[in-house]
């Protein structure tokens, strides 16, 4: 795009590929424009006038632009010198442009991490963090990560290529920018040198080291010095099975049989009431917690934060619902998460997606858990089933000391396969508060570690 008669031909063209896919009624393809303005070196790389082309011509027709901060500096007409200007540049650029999303790559700053940042469409704004690697062979980040966005956007957030982990009506575009930054962290990792000045960053392979995973936060404050956590470890013993109940009774009964037992997996008892009035809700969890001690059970409380802390539980599960939420006005959580960490909570967060992972990975969690692995009849959920293979990739992308946890139409003969797979967990909630013996069914679980 060196040139304004360059950039009018590619406009002319995504044109009459977007009419062809109206006329044909297909789906018309996803547009990266990546615009090469200024190199690393500082060295302009575009013709005069040529910008204003692609601004008023290009980026309307683009679904995602992707400068870096000195290109972003060229297209919103302001130096930017902190995290509120990258903001304002974003918005800038997506306002003049009449782009949908705009992802600003941050990895020539001075800062100690690489932190991207992505303004979406809808409003939602995602920082991106990755430890910044010492090393000088970065050679064609920008170019690799705008052409595995394109790559990722056109084959869908999977686990391996082809095998697609969110088919919803609509494609989570901070997943696909979660693996393509995934991707080219792991690039910088393998880069080489070769020939003189800095090398080439590698070309490697489907995003599977932890330590290139970047995390998602809606400030960048929070994704570097400000990171929330790291909550304690589970400890010993670690999460096996982990059932799932509606209510305290249910505690009861599963904690008489554990300790009769003297059952080595099942210590973890998660408890997810429904349909109570706040009193009879306070009520239910102080109850299951004292129960949980008398039993010697570990108990995680579902969502309610103030309450868990409260009533002394073991442990917090929560869900996405209950995690980072943006106003626009900046961070606010459905959940306190300095106050479950002060308290000295374990905390569990629920994953589906890339996103869901890098926003979870965020907080330092005690565990992840990864779901549906398979079609479920306990609620309605909007993702297809992950199954063996989504348990592997969680499992590569996850820290090792991090335990996972696989939940969602899981039986008992899929257990050996789960985990094998890489889970060191499983919760249920069927296979145990709906079986004809609990006591039967427990023990039946409890052989599959013991094995």
């Amino acid at each position: 795009l060196g040139t304004a008669d360059v950039v009018t031909t590619v406009v002319e063209e995504i044109r009459d590929i977007f009419a062809e896919a109206k006329r044909t009624n297909k789906k018309a393809p996803f547009i990266v424009c990546d615009p090469v303005m200024v190199a690393t070196t500082g060295a302009e790389l575009m013709e005069r006038g040529t910008q204003d082309v692609m601004v008023r011509d290009l980026f309307p027709l683009c679904d995602i632009v992707t400068p870096n901060l000195k290109e972003a500096e060229k297209l919103a007409g302001f130096p930017i010198k902190s995290p509120k200007d990258v903001a304002r540049a974003a918005a800038v650029i997506r306002e003049t442009g009449k782009c949908k999303n705009v992802l600003i790559k941050g990895g020539h700053s001075n800062s100690a991490y690489m932190q991207d940042y992505l303004l979406q469409d809808d409003g939602e704004v995602t920082w991106l963090t990755t430890p910044k690697v010492d090393t000088a062979n970065t050679h064609g980040t920008g170019c690799t990560l705008s052409s595995a966005l394109a790559a990722v956007s056109a084959g869908g957030t999977g686990t391996t290529p082809g095998h697609s982990l969110n088919r919803n009506a609509n494609p989570n575009l901070a997943s696909h920018v979660v693996l393509a930054k995934a991707y080219v962290h792991q690039g910088i990792r393998a880069g080489a040198q070769i020939g003189k000045g800095p090398g080439p960053v590698g070309q490697t392979y489907w995003p599977q080291e932890h330590q290139s995973f970047p995390w998602a936060t809606p400030t960048a404050h929070e994704g570097a010095e400000g990171r929330y956590g790291p909550f304690p470890e589970v400890g010993s013993p670690g999460i096996q099975l982990l059932p799932v109940v509606p209510n305290a009774e249910w505690v009861d009964k599963l904690g008489k049989i554990i300790t009769e037992e003297k059952m080595t997996s099942a210590v973890h008892v998660q408890i997810r009431p429904k349909g109570l009035t706040r009193e009879q809700l306070e009520m239910e969890i102080k109850k299951a917690c004292d129960l949980s001690r008398k039993h010697g059970i570990k108990l995680w409380v579902n969502d309610h934060w103030d309450l868990a802390i409260k009533h002394k539980a073991f442990g917090l599960h929560v869900g996405q619902e209950d995690l980072f939420k943006v106003d626009g006005k900046g961070c606010q959580t459905e959940v306190d998460l300095q106050e479950v960490h002060k308290a000295g909570l374990r905390l569990g967060v629920s994953t589906h997606n890339y996103h869901e992972l890098a926003k979870g990975l965020a907080i330092r969690p005690s565990y992840v858990s990864l779901g549906p692995i398979y079609p479920t009849q306990s609620k309605a959920v909007k993702y297809h089933p992950q199954t063996l293979e989504g348990i592997k990739c969680w499992r590569s992308l996850t820290p090792p000391s991090m335990p996972l946890v696989a939940i969602g139409g899981i039986s008992m003969e899929d257990a050996e396969d789960i985990i094998r797979n890489g889970a060191e967990g499983i919760a249920v909630i069927g296979a145990v508060v709906g079986a004809k013996d609990v006591g039967a069914a427990l023990r039946a679980w409890d052989k599959k570690w013991l094995k």
